[in-house]
């Protein structure tokens, strides 16, 4: 059976491109996005914290690792 992508997008499933409007958040955007009870934009934030420079890295990343570490949600932890 399928998964809607309702299905899909509760389990944290991104498309490949983030939305337009994602990419122009800055670093605390980002990290506000990594803690969202909202799977989806957890992997939001994942998926920007690689794809974009400018931000704090290391920062970012120790989050990200944090955020992994409890991540229950297929997609948000690939």
């Amino acid at each position: 059976m399928k998964s809607s992508r309702e299905q899909l997008k509760d389990r944290g499933y991104i498309d490949i491109n983030p939305e337009p409007h994602h990419l122009h958040l800055d670093t605390g955007h980002i990290l506000q996005l990594l803690k969202s009870p909202i799977p989806y934009e957890r992997s939001i934030a994942a998926r920007l914290s690689v794809l974009i420079s400018g931000y704090d890295k290391g920062l970012i990343v120790d989050n990200l690792i944090e955020a992994l570490r409890k991540e229950d949600k297929l997609y948000t932890k690939i």
